[in-house]
C-alpha cells in the first residue's frame, strides 16, 4: 500500500481499520472466539484498547506518539530542583533557574550553548548598559552566526 502524500504508511493504513466489534458482527458473531478473562491484565489492556478504539484509529501519525523529547528536558528540571535545595539565597536559586532556561532554550533553537554562552560573555562588555540585548538571546544567535 502507498502512503497518500503527506500521510505516514501507519496513518494511511489506519484509515483502512475498522472497529474489532464491527469486524466480529460482521462475521455473525457478537462475541469473540477467544475469550479473555476480564479481571487479568490481558483483559484489561483488552477492554481498554476497545474503549480508545476511536481514539486510536484517529491518529494521523503527524505527531510523535510518545512524550520522550519532553521528559528529556523536563529530567533536567528534576534534576536541578534537588541542587536547587542547596542555594545560599533565593537570588542564588533564581540565578541557577534563569541559567537552566537558558540553556534548555539553547537546545530547543539548535544552539550550542557553550557557543552561544561564549558569544555572550564578550558582547555584553562591549554594549553601553542601556542597550537593547534581544539579539543575544539564543533563538536570535543562530539568525546571527548564519549571517
Amino acid at each position: 500500500m502507498t502512503a497518500k502524500r503527506g500521510m505516514t504508511a501507519f496513518a494511511a493504513s489506519a484509515s483502512n481499520i475498522v472497529s474489532p466489534s464491527s469486524r466480529l458482527s460482521r462475521h455473525g458473531s457478537t462475541t469473540s472466539p477467544q475469550k479473555v478473562l476480564p479481571d487479568s491484565k490481558l483483559g484489561d489492556a483488552v477492554s481498554y484498547a476497545l474503549n480508545q478504539w476511536g481514539y486510536l484509529t484517529r491518529y494521523t501519525g503527524s505527531m510523535p506518539i510518545d512524550n520522550n523529547l519532553l521528559e528529556r528536558d523536563i529530567r533536567i528540571f528534576a534534576t536541578g530542583r534537588e541542587s536547587w535545595l542547596f542555594s545560599d539565597t533565593v537570588d542564588g536559586a533564581r540565578a541557577s533557574a534563569v541559567i537552566y532556561s537558558l540553556m534548555l532554550t539553547c537546545r530547543a533553537c539548535g544552539v550550542e550553548p557553550l557557543a552561544w554562552l561564549r558569544h555572550v560573555l564578550t558582547e555584553l562588555p562591549q554594549r553601553p548598559e542601556n542597550a537593547a540585548i534581544d539579539d543575544l538571546l539564543p533563538f536570535n544567535f543562530a539568525k546571527t552566526a548564519a549571517a
